[in-house]
């Protein structure tokens, strides 16, 4: 438990727990940035919501108010305990134990795996600065819902900037099943960016060379190796992952995998309200059935679909 002076705020108690934490635990740097950054989101939608935030004043009327609106807004339950957890250590460390005197109840989760990111945390990763490439990759995953392999096989000529729309090869024989999916808002920009990059890489390889000519891939997305243009495995896709996520785990509070933003857009769509059959044509799956499959729909989604029913006693 906290000894000696109090912090005067809500930010100087976390910066002092943390402390304490990094001196008097065996957490690893990167679980302590990670305590950190799950404990001030937290507060900060504490805050948002107008509840109190220093450790000694939130009461049970405040911890209530944070998971009904984490709830609403699709945290997962595995998420939602995290959260709690780390901040009922928090304001235990200051001796407050409204937390544990409460013993929240949390629902059954169906999932098998929890394989989608939240609403949250799917913004803090937009939010994030990337390369060119990380933010290409990661905007046809989250927001056109594209396969990795479907990312990696994009070619300058399927993309039509004035039109608004792209055509992507999907999975399967014969170079794969071709679907034409429209532009998400940003997806121009996205695209704009990276290849004023991808021309810069020419460019700058064709000067390293000088005495032999270049062969530029015909993919979209292309890196260097040396003196010479690559292009990404589309079977393996093993350096494309390591080249998505290379450095940006660190800088979140949580933990993605590439397959992990396809389903996270299947997911939100949904909860925003798009039909099963338009969500199911722009993932490029086979049948509805697939679609459901991917949305992961547990008893959260079910609680939440009580909640809206139309019948109510007068």
């Amino acid at each position: 438990m906290r000894t000696g002076r109090w912090p005067e705020s809500a930010d100087n108690a976390v910066t002092a727990y943390l402390q304490w934490r990094r001196e008097n635990s065996t957490l690893s740097p990167r679980t302590l940035r990670d305590y950190s950054k799950t404990l001030r989101r937290g507060l900060q939608i504490m805050g948002e919501l107008n509840l109190h935030t220093y450790p000694t004043q939130i009461n049970a009327k405040d911890i209530k108010a944070l998971l009904a609106s984490m709830e609403k807004d699709g945290y997962t339950v595995a998420t939602r305990r995290s959260y709690l957890h780390i901040l009922r250590a928090w304001t235990e460390y200051y001796g407050n134990n409204i937390i544990r005197r409460m013993g929240p109840r949390w629902p059954h989760d169906d999932r098998p795996t929890v394989d989608w990111l939240s609403l949250d945390q799917a913004n803090e990763l937009l939010r994030t600065p990337m390369t060119p490439m990380q933010e290409l990759a990661v905007h046809c995953e989250l927001c056109l819902g594209l396969r990795r392999r479907e990312v990696v096989r994009l070619v300058p000529e399927n993309i039509y900037l004035d039109a608004g729309y792209l055509d992507v090869v999907g999975k399967g024989s014969m170079g794969g099943k071709p679907r034409r999916l429209p532009f998400h808002p940003d997806t121009a920009r996205v695209i704009e960016r990276y290849v004023s990059y991808r021309n810069t890489l020419i460019a700058e390889t064709r000067a390293a060379t000088r005495s032999r000519p270049v062969t530029v891939p015909d993919r979209l997305l292309i890196y260097r190796r040396g003196r010479t243009l690559c292009i990404y495995n589309s079977d393996s896709c093993s350096g494309f992952d390591k080249a998505v996520k290379e450095n940006l785990n660190k800088k979140l509070s949580f933990k993605f995998g590439n397959h992990t933003l396809r389903r996270t857009f299947g997911r939100e769509m949904h909860r925003a309200g798009v039909d099963l059959l338009t969500i199911c044509k722009l993932m490029g799956h086979e049948s509805v059935d697939q679609t459901i499959k991917y949305l992961g729909l547990n008893m959260d989604d079910m609680m939440a679909g009580m909640r809206m029913s139309p019948f109510r006693r007068r």
